[in-house]
């Protein structure tokens, strides 16, 4: 089914982003020469999207809407104002009244190959289902404790969904890509707070919609998955989008003669200073790396700060 409305949630206050948290909205963060909203704007308007609403904070829609105008300035985007939220759910009630018949949702914090997107709006079908959920199965369990896990009947209709489960039921993880009928904003007002994490949850509204009776059916993705919570997130995208290729810079970047960049990523406009040596790591655009430098798995931002990254790099 063709979908002509988008929502991109983009609210987030990216709390575990770290020394990165106060930079830039995670969906502004950099993914190989694009920002996650850039990703997310493209996939829609090859999709045949005529409009797409943004929720996010007031203090970061000018910067929003500046990037959306310059990825796609044809495509009908439209801001929203999530002022204290109070979660996911929260965040879509934002658009209560403004949408009418099924809609495409996205998380902003969520990189999704763009064929696994488009494959889930082209198979989804109101005449089997009023919505899809997209999932992951077989996903380590782990990652499902910090997603949602998703349980179906043998015809992959929805039966029970948890946000960050404590002992996951299933090894089948939602990955931030939905799409929803309008009657998700009939639950909305009626959620109480989840007791887990404290706040409105999209999961909790998904739960809501299946018990009234509507058929929500699970969509599996061939991902990878990506959900861009912490810098060692944002590092493994970017090196997994980087492929077999030694090293990826963008226009404009300047990189020493005798620097060797090795398995990184280096932003347009970057500059890399003589003798330096970088190693699996991400280098905003615009950022700059001293003569002389060793950086291994870091994150070097506009203002040439160095953050270092642990942890996996591998999806999400």
């Amino acid at each position: 089914m063709k979908l002509t409305t988008a929502v991109i949630l983009a609210g987030g206050k990216g709390t575990r982003m770290g020394q990165l948290e106060t930079l830039l909205p995670k969906c502004l963060f950099p993914v190989l020469g694009k920002t996650l909203l850039k990703v997310q704007l493209e996939v829609l308007a090859d999709m045949g999207v005529g409009v797409v609403h943004v929720v996010c904070s007031p203090a970061v829609i000018a910067a929003l809407s500046r990037e959306a105008r310059s990825a796609v300035p044809d495509l009908d985007c439209r801001f929203i104002t999530q002022e204290n939220p109070h979660g996911s759910a929260d965040a879509l009630s934002r658009l209560s009244g403004a949408i009418s018949g099924p809609f495409l949702l996205w998380l902003g914090d969520i990189h999704l190959p763009a064929e696994d997107v488009v494959r889930m709006a082209e198979n989804f079908d109101p005449a089997r289902a009023d919505g899809a959920v997209g999932v992951a199965v077989g996903a380590d369990s782990e990652e499902v404790k910090k997603n949602f896990s998703v349980e179906t009947d043998r015809g992959g209709r929805i039966l029970q969904v948890e946000e960050k489960p404590v002992a996951p039921a299933s090894r089948v993880k939602g990955v931030g890509v939905y799409v929803l009928p309008e009657a998700v904003f009939s639950v909305l007002g009626r959620l109480a707070k989840n007791p887990r994490t404290q706040a409105l949850e999209l999961t909790d509204a998904l739960q809501a919609v299946a018990d009234e009776g509507f058929r929500l059916l699970a969509h599996p993705v061939k991902g990878p998955d990506f959900n861009v919570n912490t810098p060692a997130d944002l590092l493994a995208l970017n090196l997994r989008l980087l492929g077999d290729r030694e090293s990826w810079a963008g226009p404009g970047a300047d990189i020493a003669p005798d620097a060797r960049v090795e398995k990184s990523v280096v932003g347009a406009g970057a500059q890399v200073g003589r003798g330096a040596v970088v190693e699996r790591s991400l280098v905003f655009p615009g950022a700059g790396v001293e003569d002389g430098a060793r950086l291994c798995r870091v994150i070097v931002t506009e203002q040439n700060s160095v953050c270092p990254v642990g942890g996996r790099e591998g999806g999400a």
